[in-house]
């Protein structure tokens, strides 16, 4: 009977450290695998047999019967994995930010030499030319040119900001778009690993594929999930997955997230027109901003072209033009979307109002050009406070570098955090090959130890039979 159970337990430890060792193969196939968490075999000692003694009834032996695989759980400390997950959130955030408002920069284009405050001042400069000149077709049509290219620059720029707006939008709807797929994908692996981990199962790779795509919804969304427990306390498989609150995966059922922008007391939020959900970490959080940060540089475009036109059409049509007319507009439109040279202006170079009123019963003196310098002398006028025209767009454009240079810091610095924080899971989750390569010898030699222990058990028992015959 001794004989048999030696061999028994000398099969248990083949076929435990069988699967020790195909445990070390797994990690060492998923060494370069994103987001695999390393595995471990948990062995232990299988139940004793109890052994009486014929001539002593009160004494029992407990004899060994060797060895048994528990478990293979994955390695894993779940408060790094949670800051992984917070900071990569913020990292998308912030790069979603800063990659718009380079954008931004790159359209307003403002330390070139043909960036808005230079094309006003340019503006201004062909009235003072004008006014120096006012019988001359010359300076008047280098005016009507620089009217025609201030316009022009006023037009790139609002529709580059619409455009770049636009695509914040439609970005933030794919986004949207594949975080509702992602949510899917989460609530049918809560169905798989329930099912697992009801009948005592350790789906560790279904497991890893689960967090793995919560992670990508924390990129994208903030997301967070969290475990799932049974009245007992016991896990159910289940991990219930929110954003701020807002539950897009609960065990295998999912609640899609509406795509459309808005913010709301400084905070973005998604919305269907009913519900508003509020999202503060993950790419669309920085869309959001982004996108609410266009919205206020096209109001302060606007603010300088409405200002341009009124003041500057307001002191032109006090003045004269050459033909003797009066009443009539430099510029036509309200704003950046639509500012242009005014029709009677395009047609008709005379009818620029570089003149004062002439004397009653005068006509008007072609060397008159006191009305285009009062023009010209809006470019010094304090219209904003204490600030010019190109003084406020200027410090309009200071605001907008000092908020792409703090996004872009915001999203350097953020890198690094989410490197540290990957380097620290590695350390925990990652695979180390000679770690690995020290099990496998480790298990190896055990299997052959217990290969040798079946051969000898098999000679014992060989032996045994051959004294029976």
């Amino acid at each position: 009977m001794a004989t048999f159970t030696g061999l028994e337990i000398a099969s248990r430890a083949l076929k435990v450290n069988q699967g020790v060792l195909d445990v070390v193969g797994h990690n060492v196939a998923n060494v370069n695998t994103p987001d695999y968490s390393r595995q471990t075999a948990e062995i232990v000692s299988t139940p004793p047999d109890t052994a009486y003694d014929s001539a002593n009834s009160n004494f029992a032996a407990q004899i060994g019967t060797g060895v048994d695989l528990a478990s293979i759980t994955r390695i894993r400390d779940e408060f790094i994995e949670q800051r992984l997950q917070n900071s990569q959130g913020d990292q998308s955030k912030y790069n979603a930010l800063n990659d718009a408002l380079k954008r931004v920069e790159d359209t307003f284009n403002e330390l070139s030499t043909d960036g808005l405050g230079k094309q006003i001042t340019a503006t201004f400069n062909a009235f003072q030319e004008v006014a120096r000149s006012p019988e001359g077709d010359a300076a008047r049509s280098l005016l009507r040119s620089q009217g025609e290219t201030v316009a022009r620059t006023f037009h790139d720029i609002f529709n580059g900001l619409n455009n770049i707006d636009t695509d914040l939008k439609a970005r933030g709807a794919v986004v949207v778009g594949q975080v509702n797929d992602l949510a899917k994908q989460v609530a049918d692996l809560n169905g798989q690993i329930h099912i697992a981990t009801i009948v005592g199962g350790h789906p560790n790779d279904l497991e890893d594929k689960r967090d793995s795509l919560v992670k990508q919804l924390a990129g994208m969304v903030g997301a967070e999930a969290d475990p799932e427990h049974d009245a007992q306390g016991s896990p159910t498989g289940y991990v219930t997955v929110r954003v701020n609150g807002f539950t897009i995966v609960q065990d295998d059922k999912t609640n899609p997230l509406p795509s459309t922008f808005t913010m709301q007391a400084g905070v973005p939020q998604l919305t269907d027109g009913s519900i508003m959900i509020p999202i503060k970490s993950g790419e669309v959080a920085g869309l959001i901003q982004a996108s609410n940060k266009i919205q206020g540089y096209k109001a302060d475009l606007n603010t300088v072209a409405s200002t341009l036109i009124t003041q500057v059409n307001t002191q032109h049509a006090a003045g004269y033009g050459l033909d003797g007319l009066t009443g009539r507009n430099f510029f036509s439109g309200t704003d950046a979307s639509d500012i242009g040279v005014d029709a009677n202006i395009e047609g008709n170079l005379n009818a620029i109002a570089a003149s004062t009123p002439p004397p009653t019963g005068g006509t008007v003196a072609p060397s008159n050009g006191d009305n285009a310098r009062a023009i010209a002398d809006i470019g010094s006028k304090l219209l904003f406070g204490n600030q010019t025209i190109v003084a406020y767009h200027s410090a309009k454009m200071t605001q907008l570098g000092a908020d792409a240079q703090s996004a872009d810091q915001l999203a350097t610095n953020q890198e690094k955090v989410v490197q540290q924080l990957q380097n620290m899971r590695d350390s925990t989750s990652g695979v180390n090959l000679d770690e690995e390569l020290t099990r496998m010898l480790q298990y190896q030699r055990s299997y052959q130890a217990a290969s040798k222990m079946v051969t000898t058990f098999d000679s014992l028992i060989q032996s045994v039979i051959d004294m029976v015959r």
